[in-house]
């Protein structure tokens, strides 16, 4: 395992529990090293926003991949045996930041957005967590 692999979890205020918000992994290039990026498995049942077809992305993940200088996102959906791939500028620019059902407030990037690769990433299984504190912004529409 890579020194900075990590299961990253925080407590959600809106849910009054532990989240597992998905791990940053060690990604193998083609020829030779790799990049780091944050991955997450999701399922259209739990954790697609219909309303807007978009994906949320918890603002302290983002701010914890701007610290660690993680550019990659990768949601593997297994129902639709899909990797959504992204970035947290993509997460920025072209998503909305907003609170839903009672939930804290996060960044929601609609699926046309998002790079669809066929196939979803294997990754090995990582203990190590990383705690993070739940950021909730000011400027929140919801």
């Amino acid at each position: 395992m890579r020194a900075r692999e990590c299961v990253l979890t925080f407590v959600e205020p809106g849910l009054q529990r532990r989240v597992f918000a998905g791990k940053i992994v060690w990604l193998h290039v083609r020829h030779g090293g790799g990049i780091y990026a944050y991955m997450n498995d999701v399922r259209l049942d739990r954790d697609l926003m219909r309303d807007l077809d978009a994906w949320g992305v918890a603002p302290c993940v983002l701010e914890v991949m701007g610290r660690m200088a993680i550019d990659v996102i990768h949601y593997c959906c297994r129902d639709e045996d899909v990797t959504y791939v992204s970035s947290p500028g993509q997460v920025r620019r072209y998503g909305e930041l907003l609170r839903c059902s009672g939930r804290g407030a996060h960044w929601h990037l609609p699926r046309r957005y998002w790079q669809r690769v066929k196939g979803i990433q294997r990754y090995r299984w990582i203990n190590t967590q990383m705690e993070l504190e739940w950021l909730e912004p000011e400027v929140v529409r919801g």
